[in-house]
């Protein structure tokens, strides 16, 4: 059976490094050492609802596509109760396709 997919309209675009709170940068870059250290666990870090969380996501994930020291990858999702589960990985850029190489 086929999965059904949606468009749906994108989301605001990244904050601007300068207007990323320093308190998320160091969040970023804690979880990010972390991860590197223990490959099978997430972070999680609790806030006072679920909307909190997911700005707090939203401002992580900006701010790791555009770290100065080379980009990282935020992944993970929020709760209901005010938590955001999440790992900080290291940025893989997509191989090349042959196919398209050979065109």
């Amino acid at each position: 059976m086929p999965i059904a997919l949606s468009a749906v309209k994108k989301g605001g675009g990244r904050k601007p490094l300068d207007k990323i709170d320093a308190d998320i940068i160091e969040a970023v870059e804690e979880a990010y050492k972390h991860c590197l250290e223990v490959e099978d666990e997430r972070i999680q870090a609790a806030f006072d609802s679920q909307d909190e969380a997911e700005e707090f996501l939203k401002d992580a994930r900006s701010y790791a596509y555009q770290r100065p020291e080379g980009r990282v990858v935020v992944v993970g999702n929020t709760t209901t109760k005010g938590y955001a589960r999440f790992r900080v990985e290291t940025y893989v850029a997509p191989e090349e396709d042959d196919a398209a190489e050979e065109e």
